[in-house]
């Protein structure tokens, strides 16, 4: 689909972290932007910031894992805009830690934002871009859905149902002959905002060889998945498909170089901090 100006998008979690950049790229391109995340004040001092480029900034205050403000978000983004064009569901949660010392709410809440929550609010927006055959929505999932590391099950369990939800949302798009389309981005450690940038608090950076990469690739991986009509982009330095590819026709000898290479060692360290704290 193209991206056009005048067009209208949703993009959650956007009162900090990666989400700030995905709405300012998609509003440099003329398109009308609802901001939503569960922080007020962030979403406000974005919606300053980008006023002044001439698109149509509507804040609404939504937390993710309730029904309720995620049908008013639809229905304040119906009421001020008209209809929905884009979707970026990038609202999400993350928790590194031992799984026996992950609480039943602590669960039950990061499936509820990372997954459900973007199930819900693609659902209530699909109707109308059925109807006007055309729309695209893109989840932001994480690389963590692709290869899962360890102390993150319930964050990776969340992350995978979303690559899996995206794909099959996108096939049945597809035999019904719809223009209307989904993608899904993986992202891998980000600098600038986000996780990673928090992570690096506790434990420094990760190993030189697993890398990371500028927050605005992820902005533009958005632009391309749309654009591109692309079903997945694996947002990683290096090689990320001959990883995968590695990754599955060899899981036990790549989880053994993970493992002796020491690329999940600042994921460990959050979590020791985390058992320290506790």
């Amino acid at each position: 689909m193209k991206i056009e100006s005048g067009q209208n998008a949703i993009i959650t979690g956007t009162s900090r972290g990666l989400g700030p950049y995905v709405a300012k790229t998609l509003a440099s391109r003329g398109v009308n932007v609802v901001l939503a995340a569960r922080t007020l004040s962030g979403l406000e001092a974005l919606r300053d910031e980008l006023t002044p480029s001439g698109v149509r900034v509507v804040v609404q205050p939504t937390d993710m894992s309730k029904q309720d403000e995620i049908q008013a978000l639809v229905q304040r983004a119906t009421e001020e805009l008209g209809q929905v064009d884009i979707v970026v569901n990038n609202a999400a949660i993350e928790l590194f830690a031992d799984y026996d010392q992950v609480s039943v709410d602590e669960i039950e809440q990061m499936i509820q934002v990372n997954l459900l929550g973007p199930m819900f609010l693609s659902k209530l927006c699909l109707p109308s871009m059925y109807a006007r055959n055309r729309g695209h929505i893109v989840n932001i999932a994480s690389g963590a859905g692709v290869f899962p590391p360890p102390c993150a099950e319930s964050y990776a369990a969340s992350k995978a149902g979303l690559i899996g939800f995206t794909l099959s949302m996108r096939s049945s798009a597809k035999v019904k002959n719809s223009k209307v389309s989904a993608s899904v981005i993986c992202p891998g450690f980000m600098d600038d905002a986000g996780m990673y940038e928090e992570m690096k608090k506790v434990s420094g950076k990760v190993q030189w060889f697993v890398g990371s990469l500028p927050a605005q690739r992820l902005a533009d991986a958005v632009l391309t998945a749309i654009e591109k009509d692309l079903p997945e982009i694996t947002l990683m330095p290096g090689f990320p498909k001959l990883t995968k590819v590695f990754n599955l026709f060899a899981p036990k000898m790549f989880e053994r170089s993970n493992v002796r290479l020491g690329v999940y060692d600042a994921l460990l360290a959050v979590a020791d901090h985390r058992n320290e704290k506790a």
